[in-house]
């Protein structure tokens, strides 16, 4: 066992499954070193009872493992445009900041109070243009009567701003009232 570096660590947490190791052949080219798992050597018929205690020994001392908890659930939920008042040819920057992961995948507004009277100039989430090309999208095609406006965005990770651009382009003050109806991740 001569040059072998011995690393006592989870393999699934460190690498992933499967471990990168291979047994018996260098690990990342170098034939000198090669990473071992305290549970491997300790599920290992060929390794020696000192290395067997050097392995349970660190495994009782650091018992502790810490990780990053991954969400566990999806949720259906919604995300409110608040309702703002914009003047005639107007026009106002909404930013919203969900308050856990949110992937949108529709967007409604009403067809009775904002749809006919706005425009969306930009959709960004964090600094990611939604848009694929340069123009503007009436509201019209997102009320809740109009067909074949489902979105597929990006997700909005915690910290992520949603930016909504939009322009009055009616006669009169009219308020904008929208909602984002999407994915969110929860524990």
């Amino acid at each position: 066992m001569a040059n072998r570096a011995l690393y006592f660590g989870n393999d699934q947490a460190d690498f992933g499954a499967p471990s990168p190791v291979v047994w018996g052949s260098p690990f990342q080219g170098d034939p000198d070193y090669e990473i071992l798992g305290a549970y491997e050597i300790l599920g290992d018929a060929s390794a020696s009872p000192q290395m067997k205690a050097a392995a349970s020994a660190l495994l009782a001392a650091r018992g502790k493992v810490v990780t990053t908890t991954s969400p566990r659930r999806e949720y259906s939920q919604v995300l409110p445009c608040t309702s703002l008042a914009i003047t005639t040819l107007a026009t106002r920057e909404i930013q919203l900041n969900p308050q856990r992961p949110f992937r949108p995948e529709k967007f409604r507004a009403s067809s009775t109070h904002t749809a006919p009277f706005f425009v969306i100039t930009a959709y960004s989430i964090g600094q990611d243009n939604q848009f694929v090309g340069p123009g503007s999208i009436p509201v019209d095609l997102f009320s809740e009567v109009a067909l074949y406006s489902q979105i597929e965005a990006y997700t909005a990770n915690l910290g992520s701003l949603i930016t909504l651009t939009v322009q009055n382009i009616d006669g009169n003050t009219r308020d904008f009232r929208a909602a984002f109806f999407g994915t969110s991740l929860g524990n």
